[in-house]
């Protein structure tokens, strides 16, 4: 079997790629059509632009899947999100009046943030509960809103 590098544009970045098994990219299509529309790289010999040594690593230790073996949860809930027609929004984090430090980059996810909604898992910070206390618009078109966040809890 060949190795497939795919990406869903589901998540609306590239970020995210996966490494699948398979027979052919036809066979990973019909299986997953979270990746149907997408390019599919066959690897190593195919390979974008975007995708670097750390992406590559990242992909070949945490995101490979052998077509006929169990799935991993990730995978498993990417393709029941796609099946369901969730969308993923990216959200840009902006600290709160009271000064707090807040996590830098983008945060992502399935569900849409509103004021008053927990948040956990942020990007380049290790645990601790944060809260929005506000939503504003997007100030660039690669995000869904700027989520003014503090910490409730460490």
């Amino acid at each position: 079997m060949d190795r497939y590098l795919v990406s869903s544009a589901h998540l609306g970045r590239h970020n995210d790629p996966w490494i699948i098994e398979a027979p052919s990219a036809e066979v990973i299509a019909e299986r997953y059509p979270v990746f149907a529309d997408q390019p599919m790289y066959q690897i190593p010999d195919e390979r974008p632009d975007w995708l670097d040594d750390h992406r590559l690593a990242f992909a070949q230790e945490h995101h490979f899947h052998r077509l006929g073996e169990p799935e991993s949860r990730s995978l498993a809930a990417l393709a029941e999100h796609h099946a369901n027609g969730d969308v993923y929004r990216w959200y840009t984090l902006e600290r709160s009046e009271n000064g707090e430090r807040v996590p830098s980059g983008d945060f992502g996810s399935w569900r849409p943030l509103s004021e008053g909604d927990p948040v956990a898992k942020l990007p380049n910070h290790p645990g601790g509960w944060w809260q929005v206390v506000a939503v504003e618009p997007a100030r660039d078109a690669t995000v869904s809103a700027t989520l003014v966040i503090e910490q409730i809890e460490s």
